[in-house]
């Protein structure tokens, strides 16, 4: 599978994945893939930095260089009290016979100020500063990990719903109907 951060060819586009979670109890972990990130200058032996064995796969060439996708988690959804045999939050009727309702997981983040957040206004969407605030607010507050792209599961189809009002929520499409 060709998975796809944000890129110029198709600046709209954002990939939705389902991540591994061994945990039966769980709701399944999803997350929005942002970019990837190739670091390298790690080495075979002490007393460098060695990359553990478990980063390592075949396709990324020699031992010092590990690929990683930098992902925005998300969360179930309040209004999804259920979920599916497959640990999806099931979105509350009428869609929830073919949908799942998810929200970009929120955390305190003590070190990130709004005075940082203030100081870099210009690179948050928006065409006028209100709208640059707006998304500065609801950045603030997301949670982002870098995890292995051998994590991925699968492709989730996802839509931002409710835009305006409640902007963090997001429906997949279980089943397509074609």
């Amino acid at each position: 599978m060709k998975f796809v951060g944000i890129c110029p060819e198709s600046p709209k586009r954002r990939d939705f994945v389902r991540i591994f979670c061994d945990d039966p109890e769980d709701y399944c972990w999803a997350a929005e893939i942002l970019m990837f990130i190739k670091i390298t200058g790690f080495t075979s032996d002490a007393p460098g930095f060695v990359l553990p064995e478990k980063c390592r796969t075949a396709t990324q060439g020699p031992h010092d260089t590990v690929l990683l996708a930098l992902i925005r988690w998300l969360s179930p959804h309040p209004d999804a009290l259920l979920k599916d045999d497959k640990r999806r939050p099931i979105s509350p009727p009428p869609l929830d016979f073919n949908h799942a309702l998810w929200k970009y997981t929120e955390e305190q983040r003590v070190l990130v100020t709004d005075g940082i957040m203030h100081r870099h206004l210009e690179t948050f969407p928006g065409s006028t500063v209100q709208d640059r605030l707006e998304s500065c607010r609801l950045e603030k507050m997301a949670r982002y990990d870098l995890v292995l792209p051998d994590s991925f599961e699968e492709f989730m189809n996802c839509s931002r719903v409710n835009v305006g009002m409640e902007d963090n929520v997001l429906l997949e499409t279980v089943t397509l109907p074609f």
